[in-house]
């Protein structure tokens, strides 16, 4: 009787003769092929994760330590000329929650153009919402300055007196934040 056997790949042939010619790669065992496949995947791991560690470890002072960041954003800042630009960079910088960097920003932008009443507020704001709580003398001092700068080109900015009226509250000076609410309302301000 007659027995149909499908006929064998050309590739199966192949890999067939390849296989018989290399007899001595048969005797290998499996512990061998398996203790030669971890060695491999250890290597390519290795390849892959060493790299990133170190990497990792080389820029982790400049990527965790937010003073470096802000120590060469504010070399930065001090080279800067254009008011405009850095009135900008701080109202950005602001909104990205850079409190910090947009009070360097501000003050400097205020330093080169006294008459620029927005950059002082914005360094007034910037250093009140970064340091809510946490309010030191020398914070209060520049609030003040800030203040006294914007108020001296616009006395009734109603952001300004606003913010003026929060300062008046946190310090607790009632005869600031009566002064401030009767120039609101007179601006139709509550």
């Amino acid at each position: 009787m007659y027995t149909y056997r499908p006929r064998r790949s050309y590739l199966s042939t192949l890999i067939d003769r390849v296989a018989s010619q290399y007899q001595p790669l048969r005797r290998f065992s499996t512990r061998f092929v398996v203790t030669a496949i971890v060695i491999i995947i250890l290597g390519i791991s290795v390849i892959i994760f060493v790299p990133k560690v170190v990497y990792n470890q080389v820029t982790a002072p400049f990527v965790n330590n937010d003073n470096g960041v802000y120590a060469a954003y504010e070399l930065n800042v001090v080279k800067q000329t254009d008011q405009s630009k850095l009135g900008q960079a701080g109202e950005y910088l602001l909104k990205k929650q850079l409190y910090p960097h947009a009070a360097l920003a501000f003050k400097r932008a205020a330093d080169l153009d006294p008459n620029y009443r927005d950059a002082a507020y914005g360094w007034a704001y910037a250093i009140l919402q970064d340091k809510q709580t946490k309010l030191t003398a020398g914070d209060l001092q520049d609030i003040h300055d800030a203040i006294k700068r914007a108020e001296a080109v616009d006395p009734l900015y109603i952001p300004l007196l606003k913010l003026k009226l929060l300062m008046a509250e946190i310090e607790r000076d009632q005869d600031t934040a009566q002064l401030v609410q009767s120039r609101l309302r007179l601006l139709g301000e509550k």
